[in-house]
């Protein structure tokens, strides 16, 4: 039977949140056992419940609910994370997989998230034939580096297990500097529903990574964009995106600002529509400051929590209209 549980970790979803892996899984006590001992966190630093001293040891977490099937790890020193993380894909908790290094309670070095192809369009997490990776580098807790997005069938040849990554069909490839989008970032959002695939030109399968999007940053201001269809034929770039709404890739934010669990009003939290019509709440304070960052000037497409909207002069109006009616 397949289990229909919340999602718990599928970082990215929610935007605008530093996540701490180790919290998240323990406000879910009831499904999750902490070994060696139950901790719990107090301004940063993870204590013991037994002697209320900051925690230093490697901490295991397993399921209750699967003959304690161990799903992740890491090592805590003085009650900060330090050392290696690993989180386990597990389908059956819907738990996706994360890797990487903590130093002083920081990420340094590549970090790697492992999700199932689709997630963003299934309620429950069906066995799939692809996973979709993650990798991004990171330099004392700031993205700082290479982020490269592809697909892998990592099942298949047991590498879910083993955590090595071959990088077949890439879906982004780009770069960060100091937390920042810089220079050119390219998509393959794999659009075929107009163009037969037999028909590809020969050159194109020679090319190391073919795009259909190509994104050009400065200090993570959009400055440039192109977009294309297979293959080769320019395209303006709100056309490809509404034309393709359902099917260009867009990246979800992982950790941009902390999360403040105890400091949203109820008045902040209004209802908007997405391109679809349906009813979407919102805390409109957090996704005004999203859109003002990331969808400023252009027209383009955000996606949340599996809904599309069409950001351009008339949505931001909205947005605005909706924030001045604030009390």
């Amino acid at each position: 039977m397949i289990r229909r549980i919340t999602l718990l970790l599928f970082i990215g979803l929610v935007w605008g949140q530093l996540i701490d892996e180790l919290e998240t899984l323990g406000k879910y006590k009831e499904r999750f056992l902490f070994q060696p001992e139950n901790l719990y966190k107090s301004k940063g630093i993870w204590y013991s419940e037994n002697s209320n001293e900051p925690f230093t040891g490697r901490l295991k977490i397993y399921s209750k609910n699967l003959n304690k099937y161990k799903v992740a790890e890491c090592t805590i020193i003085d009650g900060l994370k330090y050392g290696f993380f690993i989180q386990y894909y597990d389908s059956r908790e819907m738990l996706p997989g994360i890797m990487g290094l903590y130093i002083n309670d920081k990420k340094d070095g590549t970090w790697t998230w492992i999700e199932p192809d689709k997630i963003y369009e299934k309620q429950s997490w069906d066995d799939s034939d692809l996973q979709i990776l993650t990798s991004i580098d990171y330099r004392d807790g700031i993205k700082h580096g290479a982020i490269i997005v592809h697909k892998a069938n990592l099942e298949r040849f047991d590498y879910i297990q083993n955590y090595s990554y071959p990088r077949n069909d890439i879906i982004l490839k780009g770069q960060y500097f100091n937390g920042e989008r810089t220079g050119e970032w390219y998509y393959n959002d794999y659009i075929y529903s107009d163009f037969d695939w037999l028909k590809k030109p020969k050159y194109i399968r020679s090319m190391p990574f073919y795009w259909s999007r190509k994104q050009t940053y400065d200090k993570d201001n959009l400055i440039d964009s192109e977009c294309r269809e297979p293959w080769e034929m320019e395209i303006d770039c709100e056309s490809y995106e509404q034309k393709y709404l359902e099917k260009i890739y867009l990246l979800p934010d992982r950790d941009e600002t902390k999360m403040k669990t105890n400091d949203v009003k109820m008045k902040d939290i209004v209802v908007i529509k997405d391109n679809i019509g349906t009813d979407v709440e919102i805390n409109i304070k957090e996704f005004i400051r999203h859109i003002t960052k990331y969808h400023h000037s252009v027209v383009s497409i955000h996606k949340e929590r599996g809904h599309y909207f069409t950001v351009n002069d008339n949505f931001r109006k909205m947005l605005n209209d909706k924030i001045g009616n604030d009390d």
